[in-house]
């Protein structure tokens, strides 16, 4: 039988925040690649298109936040997990196969601008719906690193972990198998 699922707005809109606070750096990238490509300096790109980055800008000022408040977590606990693997390298390539097509992105271009948003889009449907939330640059950028443990849970640390049974102190990042590793 079908079963209808409450639609969280705030949960949607938060998870959407999560996955473009990844594209923090992106964005970066793309206006330096548009100073190059129209050769203008790095303010005049800018007025370019000042709506795209007025855009921009606004979603990647409350993507960090809610990133920061993200990676704040609620309580703290002692928890034992088993079998720890590294996942930095598979940010890493999360990272690069993105990279590339954004990298095309023209802003003087409606049809770039089109076209980009709507991979963008799809992209961030497999993101949210798969709950990668964890494959996001700005983690290895301000220092964190990826774990997945046997049960599943990604712990996200500025520990160094062992591949070996150990018992941390975490703090669950909401309702979720996301867990901040503390000291």
């Amino acid at each position: 039988m079908y079963k209808s699922r409450n639609f969280d707005i705030i949960g949607a809109l938060f998870k959407a925040a999560l996955y473009i606070s990844s594209y923090i750096p992106l964005f970066g990238l793309i206006y330096i690649k548009q100073a190059e490509e129209h050769k203008v300096g790095l303010m005049k790109v800018f007025f370019i298109n000042k709506t795209f980055w007025v855009i921009i800008i606004i979603i990647s000022i409350i993507s960090l936040l809610l990133l920061i408040i993200w990676l704040i977590g609620e309580g703290k606990s002692k928890r034992k997990y088993n079998e720890i693997e590294a996942l930095n390298v598979e940010v890493l390539n999360y990272f690069i196969t993105y990279l590339i097509p954004m990298l095309s992105l023209d802003v003087s271009n409606n049809y770039s601008i089109l076209m980009n948003g709507i991979l963008f889009m799809l992209i961030g449907l497999v993101h949210i719906r798969s709950n990668m939330y964890h494959m996001n640059i700005l983690l290895l950028v301000i220092g964190y690193k990826v774990y997945k443990t046997k049960s599943g849970h990604i712990l996200i640390s500025k520990i160094e972990l062992e591949d070996e049974t150990c018992e941390l102190n975490v703090k669950p990042i909401g309702v979720s198998k996301f867990n901040i590793v503390k000291r």
